[in-house]
């Protein structure tokens, strides 16, 4: 029998924009959770420990009303519920005014479907449903866009990270798009753009050699600092996966330095023997069984070190990026994160470091 879950989101009324809550969620006016210095005496400051716990959650900004404190609500899907976060104004359950808190969050209150939550001026209606994990898998699976590059002596590593993408984690199999050669993978993300939601998960793969700081494809070079720019224009969240014959590590410097927020870099060099295997990897023990069920046969003593990276950045059943192994993570793979920012002029934005989203209005 398949399992059932539920699912939450918020439908604003004034835009009829939706908000999924997949994680819990904060409500605020400021475009980041707001540090308040030691010194200061603002009647609705939170404590520091506390902010510093919602600093990794998915934000809603709701800038353009005045009556919304920095850091105001904080909706938990979990639940479903909602509390105050030692707001100026209060926030509001089907009219009535939730219970505050001085320098922490209040009680939560129990939503049910239909309720409507009130922050400043802004209201929100929670709408709740039963979905299985099919059901969900299927939802976030439409999400999700894919672009392998490749050229004829990468070509094994190529297939079987589509294989994966397609087989294990819900990608549409018309949406993995392969491209052999450089001119390909550049016509392949411009049709990305076009294609990729805003909300799912956009993966990019390049299987190349290396020359200096060119990657190659079919003898044929490419700076990333071209790549890069056609991958920004790409909505959603993006992971480019760089596979690659040598050390990746010009690549990851030019990355740290122009690559956005809503952007990971994962680096593998090549195939990885079983004799210094990955450490720490959650995943690295069962790539092998992983292959197996797909293609019908083992390839003995390898590990794929993209699979594995991918594997630890996208569940079946959420398009939010797992970015907690990171942090502690010290095998084979390079991950990095971009650190420039989009500013405050898109309604939605993506930051991988904390694995959260921005929802402007």
């Amino acid at each position: 029998m398949d399992e059932s879950r539920t699912y939450v989101s918020l439908l604003h009324l004034d835009s009829d924009r939706i908000v999924p809550v997949e994680v819990p969620t904060v409500f605020g006016r400021s475009d980041d959770f707001y540090r308040y210095q030691s010194n200061d005496q603002r009647h609705d400051r939170l404590d520091m420990q506390i902010v510093d716990r919602l600093e990794a959650l998915n934000y809603v900004q709701i800038c353009s009303d005045n009556d919304v404190s920095r850091t105001h609500g904080l909706v938990d899907p979990r639940v479903p519920g909602v509390s105050d976060l030692n707001s100026t104004n209060g926030t509001k359950v089907n009219g009535m005014r939730l219970e505050q808190h001085s320098g922490r969050p209040g009680p939560v209150e129990p939503l049910e479907n239909g309720d409507e939550i009130e922050v400043g001026e802004q209201k929100f209606r929670v709408q709740i449903q039963t979905e299985t994990v099919h059901e969900i898998r299927e939802r976030v699976g439409k999400l999700r866009r894919a672009m392998i590059g490749f050229d004829a002596a990468h070509a094994h590593r190529a297939l079987q990270v589509r294989d994966f993408l397609v087989a294990r984690k819900g990608f549409p199999e018309a949406e993995v798009r392969q491209a052999s050669g450089w001119s390909h993978v550049i016509n392949e993300l411009y049709r990305l753009q076009t294609r990729a939601h805003s909300e799912g998960i956009a993966v990019c793969t390049i299987h190349a050699g290396i020359h200096g700081d060119q990657l190659v494809l079919d003898g044929v070079s490419m700076p990333i600092r071209r790549l890069l720019p056609l991958l920004a224009d790409v909505h959603g969240r993006k992971i480019l996966v760089l596979d690659t014959d040598a050390d990746p590590k010009i690549f990851e410097t030019i990355f740290a330095a122009e690559a956005y927020e809503d952007m990971i870099l994962l680096t593998t060099v090549g195939e990885v023997s079983l004799a210094d295997p990955m450490r720490h990897s959650n995943r690295s023990d069962l790539v092998n069984q992983v292959r197996e069920s797909i293609s019908g046969k083992s390839t003995p003593g390898v590990i794929d070190g993209a699979i594995d990276g991918l594997d630890e950045l996208i569940a079946a059943d959420s398009n939010i990026i797992n970015v907690a192994w990171v942090q502690h993570y010290e095998g084979r793979l390079g991950v990095m994160f971009g650190e420039r920012e989009h500013g405050a002029t898109r309604m939605l934005t993506h930051t991988l470091r904390r694995g959260s989203t921005t929802f402007r209005f």
